[in-house]
């Protein structure tokens, strides 16, 4: 581990922190240096808990891990920064990498002696406040002039069997919000009014799909500046996978990314991360965004899918790695639903998107978290 190699000697604790994270240097030193241990490691940070089983952290026992909110930082002493350098000696990584802070936690607690994690309640969230050592504003991105409605393109991934269920949700919530939205079926469907690009809808995956999407908005001369791919076809028995964006907060962050550059944005997970094969890829139910740039350079490349089915979004993530081009990361952007986070992590947050809604009203779910504007009022009525 290169931290600890390079600070073996003049470093006593390591402070871990987002971007966003606002830091008193003096308190945080005051801070540490009252958990100082000679011999005993240490692992200090604002400790959250899930309130129920998820499949973002594998369905484990939700009482089982604390781990920390990033955005309020986190703080590792000496003793167990050599910890974890033994330990990746030797240990082997979990395949995936989902939820960085999460997986922290477990890593440190299943390969570093049973290494917990001590709440810090000056490590806060949310906006600074008396007694705070760390803090983190709303979470909100916004670096200029909102991005235009017009230089976003929507391709929602659909099938027949969804036709009139799930397509008329989103056209009635988020959707209002975008000023270009195709739907892409294996049907044509004057109704909807829906794009077929020839391939046939498969269970899983939606890889050869997903790739004539992308050359369909290139050569109909349908893709403006940004594309955002989202999902509507997840087959996975009677699971309502409605992928919700919220596009005025997609559009703010858009402002922060120049189009004419090489942007993919998204929630970014991993794949043998730790090996010179592994890759980060966007997962796909969270939805991926694509600047024009970078969806031209993907279908004039090799790029291509081992199987019809095979998963779109990590074999994007193996192209856009041998095309040179790293991904960008925003925790606003939810694989999951909103159950299946803290409300410590949400609550300072103003997410982009969720995916999957079974055992919820997904319109409720959607008034409550994503909704800036009144429209969807007389919908969630008429349903």
């Amino acid at each position: 581990m290169r931290l600890e190699r390079l600070h073996k000697k003049d470093g006593h604790w390591f402070f871990f922190c987002d971007d966003t994270t606002g830091v008193d240097l003096t308190l945080l030193r005051n801070a540490l240096q009252g958990r100082n241990s000679a011999q005993e490691a240490r692992f200090v940070g604002h400790a959250l808990w899930d309130e129920e089983t998820t499949i973002v952290h594998h369905f484990d026992d939700p009482r089982s891990l604390a781990y920390p909110d990033l955005s309020a930082g986190m703080a590792l002493n000496k003793q167990a920064l050599q910890r974890v350098a033994e330990a990746l000696d030797v240990a082997s990584p979990d395949d995936f990498s989902i939820d960085r802070q999460y997986e922290i936690a477990k890593f440190l607690r299943d390969h570093c002696g049973g290494l917990l994690l001590e709440h810090a309640e000056s490590f806060c969230l949310g906006e600074r406040s008396e007694g705070c050592t760390t803090w983190t504003s709303v979470q909100a991105p916004s670096c200029a002039k909102r991005a235009p409605k017009e230089s976003l393109t929507i391709a929602v991934k659909t099938c027949s069997q969804f036709h009139k269920d799930r397509v008329p949700v989103i056209k009635a919530t988020w959707a209002e919000d975008a000023h270009r939205v195709l739907f892409f079926s294996d049907v044509e469907d004057d109704s909807v009014p829906t794009v077929t690009v020839g391939v046939a809808n498969v269970e899983r995956g939606h890889c050869a799909k997903t790739l004539a999407i992308l050359r369909h908005a290139v050569s109909h001369a349908l893709l403006a500046r940004w594309l955002l791919v989202a999902d509507d076809d997840t087959l996975i028995r009677h699971v309502f996978s409605y992928l919700y964006v919220i596009i005025p907060r997609l559009l703010d962050l858009l402002s922060c990314f120049d189009p004419e550059e090489d942007v993919a944005l998204g929630e970014r997970y991993g794949f043998g991360a730790t090996t010179e094969r592994g890759y980060d890829y966007l997962t796909g139910g969270s939805g991926m965004v694509f600047s024009r740039k970078t969806v031209e350079r993907i279908i004039n490349s090799p790029c291509s899918c081992s199987k019809a089915d095979s998963p779109d979004d990590m074999t994007l993530g193996v192209c856009l790695k041998q095309l040179g081009v790293s991904l960008v990361h925003s925790p606003l952007f939810h694989q999951g639903r909103p159950d299946d986070y803290s409300r410590q992590l949400l609550s300072h947050q103003r997410p982009i998107s969720f995916h999957k809604f079974w055992m919820m009203d997904p319109v409720a779910a959607y008034q409550k978290w994503l909704q800036d504007s009144p429209h969807n009022a007389t919908w969630h009525q008429e349903l």
